[in-house]
């Protein structure tokens, strides 16, 4: 992660593998709970890492927490209604899909009408 943060995060001082070593997760999430940038720590992991690769305790989660997490706040990625509940690797709500395959088929195909 290259975002620069205006406050010191609590984990700078501390060695990198607390937070990447398993059974220390509760000792790295102390940390993260005294820390003053916990919330942007934990928004700019949930923007950059892909689902299937999520280890180390970031903002004070788990993976296993942040993938619950992401599980019941990911958006539609054209009108940003909630996609909690349908399949994980969809990126768009259904009427929001329809309208890309449409608009996807006219591109390649330009005689089909809508």
């Amino acid at each position: 992660m290259s975002r620069r943060f205006d406050e010191t995060p609590a984990c700078v001082s501390r060695d990198v593998e607390l937070f990447f070593t398993p059974g220390y997760e509760q000792a790295a999430i102390r940390v993260c709970e005294q820390c003053p940038i916990r919330e942007q720590c934990l928004a700019e992991a949930m923007s950059v890492e892909r689902p299937s690769l999520r280890f180390g305790v970031f903002g004070g989660l788990t993976p296993e927490e942040r993938t619950a997490l992401w599980r019941t706040t990911r958006a539609c990625a054209d009108c940003g209604q909630s996609l909690a509940g349908e399949a994980v690797g969809r990126k768009r709500c259904e009427p929001c899909q329809a309208v890309y395959r449409r608009e996807s088929k006219r591109a390649w195909r330009p005689e089909v009408a809508a």
